[in-house]
């Protein structure tokens, strides 16, 4: 075994300027292939597409023209927010990143978003009695809808905060390894972080679950367990938030090149069971995850926004 991990070694530090380009690309690679099929399956997507930008921005022969010309000032007025949308973002992470990588992170950031507020309508209609439903029953309906909706927002707010209090220092001072946590890292209180990241797993798996979708519920009881093996070896070794937390929280998201990136560096930091002492002096995947780290940043704003094209397309 120690001959097998002594070679793996060899080959990844030897290697290491291929390694980390290659993974930066296979999201890419994968999401690029997606649309390439998609657009084999259906060649009139570019046709369909220039019909709705026509259909979107031009008077209907079916409505008046008091009608057509408030519906094209709405669409023109949400496009021109959404490219200041764009411009915010582009300046703000060109803030942070060089602009290579800023603009798919940009356009990324804009397209998801954009779903979001297309989505809103419909979303805030859930909060209303429909016809013939019975008021005692939609009321209830409201109740839990709205409970679960402020559970998500305060969730959300807080991965933002504490991204953002973990993302400051590296991007202000350089890359480095300790970053202060507000909360003091003991053992347990590690134990509860990583413990927290695997019951959202736990909950991801039990929801697709009852979709029956087998694989990606077995995908995030898989990531569960880890998050609790994980703190188990390092109640011994290092009790903190190593790279496996990082890998684990973007393996629970909803994006297929996060959670490739997620499960690539779980696998890295996994590897230090049969080897502790792998990353000292040698290899270490994250060193060239943070080494290139416009790269990655690039091509998985990149990835991300051509998953969002490709879920949109039929």
């Amino acid at each position: 075994m120690n001959a097998i991990v002594d070679l793996a070694k060899y080959g990844a530090e030897r290697y290491q300027h291929i390694i980390g380009p290659a993974v930066a690309a296979i999201p890419l690679a994968i999401e690029g292939g997606i649309l390439a099929n998609k657009l084999y399956q259906n060649p009139k997507i570019p046709q369909e597409a220039k019909e709705w930008i026509v259909h979107h921005f031009s008077p209907n022969t079916d409505e008046n023209v008091k009608n057509s010309a408030i519906r094209i000032s709405k669409n023109v007025a949400l496009s021109l927010g959404g490219i200041a949308l764009s411009g915010a973002a582009v300046y703000f992470t060109a803030a942070f990143l060089p602009l290579a990588a800023a603009v798919p992170v940009a356009l990324s950031i804009l397209f998801h978003a954009g779903k979001q507020v297309k989505t809103l309508p419909d979303f805030v209609k859930k909060f209303e009695i429909h016809e013939g439903e019975d008021p005692t029953l939609a009321k209830k309906r409201i109740q839990k809808l709205t409970l679960k909706t402020a559970a998500k927002v305060m969730v959300a707010v807080a991965l933002v905060a504490l991204a953002a209090y973990a993302l400051y220092p590296f991007f202000t001072t350089g890359f480095q390894w300790n970053i202060p946590l507000p909360i003091p890292q003991t053992k347990p209180v590690v134990f509860a972080e990583y413990a927290t990241v695997g019951a959202v797993h736990l909950g991801l798996a039990a929801k697709n679950l009852k979709k029956e979708d087998k694989q990606k519920a077995l995908f995030h009881l898989f990531s569960g367990a880890l998050s609790f093996i994980f703190p188990t070896y390092y109640w011994n070794n290092q009790m903190r938030l190593h790279h496996s937390f990082l890998g684990l929280i973007l393996m629970a998201t909803p994006y297929r090149p996060a959670k490739f990136i997620g499960s690539v560096i779980t696998f890295d930091s996994s590897l230090y069971f049969i080897s502790p002492k792998r990353g000292v002096g040698g290899y270490d995947f994250m060193n060239t995850f943070f080494d290139r780290f416009p790269l990655f940043s690039g091509t998985l704003g990149s990835s991300l926004f051509g998953q969002g094209v490709n879920d949109t397309l039929k």
